[in-house]
């Protein structure tokens, strides 16, 4: 739910912004997704941008504005997952981004922060935030370039792309 909450507070600073829906739930998962899509798209004639808690619903939302034959939005994800790139990779996807999470820098900081706590050491805050990077059609194709397997992509490889890849 952080997720939808910090979505919503930085829409809440646009007003001219209309969450259309925020109480469907699609289980996160590509199907559900695509259930729930497909009612949206029945019930709104027009949508400019659906924001997707993670990949998987997102796809599952795309498949539904492909199924319907809407192009008129964009689409954005959380994970950057192997079918996140996929959809992004295809011309005839909605799917614009994704902020791609670093589960190993993840798994590092916890184990960081309870070594700090096993030692005595409590934690400054309370929570600890981990950054994430946009993954969009504008990079894309560079980090495909950098990485050979294209279905992970590991912060750390993102961060050598935006400083080594050629824009062009």
């Amino acid at each position: 739910m952080q997720r939808v909450d910090g979505c919503e507070k930085a829409l809440s600073k646009y007003p001219e912004i209309k969450i259309l829906s925020k109480n469907q739930n699609a289980e996160g998962s590509r199907d559900g997704s695509l259930r729930v899509m497909s009612d949206l798209l029945t019930i709104f004639p027009k949508i400019d941008a659906v924001f997707a808690t993670n990949d998987q619903s997102g796809v599952g939302a795309d498949l539904a504005a492909q199924q319907a034959g809407r192009k008129d939005f964009f689409i954005v994800g959380v994970d950057g997952g192997p079918d996140a790139v996929k959809a992004m990779a295809s011309i005839d996807s909605l799917f614009a981004a994704t902020a791609a999470q670093n589960p190993a820098g993840m798994a590092e900081k916890a184990v960081q922060v309870g070594n700090e706590i096993w030692h005595g050491k409590k934690p400054k805050l309370p929570t600890v935030l981990i950054p994430v990077k946009l993954v969009s059609r504008d990079n894309l194709l560079q980090l495909q370039r950098l990485v050979r397997n294209k279905n992970y992509l590991t912060l750390k490889k993102i961060d050598e792309c935006e400083k080594n890849c050629d824009r062009n």
